[in-house]
């Protein structure tokens, strides 16, 4: 909310605390998001010269929200790791096994699997063609890093909830 209120000062935009509210619950990737769909908003009203409501934000930004209750897919969790990580998606899904993008990889995994609840062998699939194994290996990997690692389990806590459909 603070950042929205924030970019929404510098854009000269009234932004009101309903669709302030909206948009900081339906957009929980990341910051640049946030500040293109500001942008888009303070665009609209510029040229509509109407009061931003909770519907005209729902209709305007339609493509960018995640709205309560939409399945997420494994793309959208490898696109959110790799940006976490800084690795790319073709990178998660191919099978360079450097330190950084084999972890990407298996927070990936295990994302996929608890949030999608897809069987093994379709997860594999998803990630370039691995086989079951590798993916039942790579999530007890990121449930014993969660165990070992505070660092480790607050990125990956961190991205289940920005990720997670909300209720």
């Amino acid at each position: 909310m603070a950042i929205l209120k924030t970019k929404a000062q510098a854009l000269a935009l009234e932004l009101p605390d309903e669709v302030a509210k909206y948009l900081a619950a339906h957009i929980r990737t990341n910051v640049r998001e946030l500040e293109g769909a500001l942008l888009r908003l303070a665009a609209f009203a510029q040229l509509t010269r109407g009061p931003l409501t909770v519907e005209t934000c729902r209709d305007v930004l339609r493509s960018v929200l995640h709205n309560r209750g939409d399945a997420i897919d494994c793309d959208q969790i490898i696109k959110a790791v790799g940006e976490r990580f800084k690795v790319t998606p073709a990178e998660i899904k191919g099978p360079v096994r450097k330190r950084n993008i084999a972890r990407a990889r298996q927070v990936a995994m295990w994302l996929c699997r608890r949030i999608t609840k897809q069987s093994y062998p379709d997860l594999g699939d998803r990630f370039g063609g691995k086989d079951h194994s590798t993916v039942i290996s790579a999530i007890q990997r990121v449930e014993q890093l969660m165990r070992d690692d505070t660092q480790f389990r607050t990125t990956a806590e961190a991205l289940e909830r920005e990720l997670s459909p909300v209720n």
